[in-house]
């Protein structure tokens, strides 16, 4: 399966449960930083902005 192939699998409407609680990503991103530190254009650098992106804000509304 491609790259393309899975995200198109991601992407289908459909019932799941979450991979991951908010807390989970909010340390995995934390740990991703950690090592995009050593490579600031590598895959990790990249991941970590990705799943940044996608987590709900801290800010109160």
């Amino acid at each position: 399966m491609t790259d393309d192939e899975v995200w198109a699998a991601l992407e289908q409407p459909g019932e799941r449960a979450p991979l991951l609680t908010v807390g989970e990503a909010r340390a995995v991103v934390g740990l991703l930083r950690q090592l995009a530190a050593d490579d600031q254009a590598g895959p990790a650098a990249e991941l970590v902005g990705r799943l940044a992106r996608r987590l709900p804000s801290n800010q109160p509304r």
